[in-house]
C-alpha cells in the first residue's frame, strides 16, 4: 500500500520563521525584564509586547517598509499604553474608551494593509493597559516593558531569518 505524500502547508516556512522567532526573544525579552529590571508591570509588557509584536503581527515588503511599520507600531502601542492606563481606574471609563479604541483601531485596516496586520497588537497594548487598573505612576515601568519589547522585536524581525 503505497501513502500519500504530504503537501507542505506552509512552503515559503513563514510559521517557523515567526515561531523561531518568538521562541527566541520572547524568554530573552522576559528574562531581561524579570531578572534584571525586577518590575511585575514591566515583565508583562515586556512579555506580552514582545508576543503582540512578533507573533501577532508579520509585515511584508522591502526592509524600510517593515521598519517603518514596526516603528510606527511600537509608538503606537506607545501611545495606547499611557492611554490605557489612564482609563484603567475607572471601569466605566475603561469599557468605554475599549469600544471606542478597537473601533477606531479595527477600522484604520481600510486605510492600508500595514495598519490591518499591526491592529491586533495595537488592541493587545491597549486591552493590556486597560484591564489591569494601576495609578498613573505605573506608566513608566509599562513604557520600559512596551519599549524593551519593541527594541526585541525590531531587531529581531530585521536582523533574524
Amino acid at each position: 500500500m503505497k501513502l500519500p505524500r504530504l503537501a507542505i502547508a506552509d512552503p515559503g516556512l513563514s510559521s517557523l520563521r515567526i515561531a523561531a522567532r518568538a521562541a527566541i526573544v520572547m524568554p530573552a525579552v522576559f528574562a531581561v525584564a524579570s531578572q534584571l529590571i525586577r518590575q511585575p508591570q514591566t515583565e508583562a509588557f515586556a512579555a506580552f509586547g514582545a508576543f503582540a509584536m512578533l507573533v501577532l503581527t508579520d509585515f511584508s515588503g522591502p526592509p524600510v517598509s517593515r521598519f517603518t511599520a514596526y516603528l510606527s507600531l511600537a509608538l503606537t502601542g506607545a501611545v495606547l499604553v499611557v492611554a490605557g492606563t489612564l482609563c484603567s481606574a475607572n471601569p466605566w471609563l475603561a469599557a468605554a474608551a475599549m469600544a471606542v479604541a478597537g473601533f477606531v483601531i479595527l477600522f484604520s485596516g481600510v486605510i492600508n494593509g500595514y495598519f490591518a496586520a499591526g491592529g491586533t497588537a495595537a488592541i493587545l497594548a491597549f486591552v493590556l493597559s486597560v484591564a489591569v487598573p494601576v495609578p498613573a505612576s505605573a506608566i513608566p515601568w509599562r513604557l520600559a516593558g512596551w519599549g524593551l519589547a519593541a527594541a526585541a522585536a525590531l531587531c529581531a524581525v530585521m536582523l533574524m531569518w
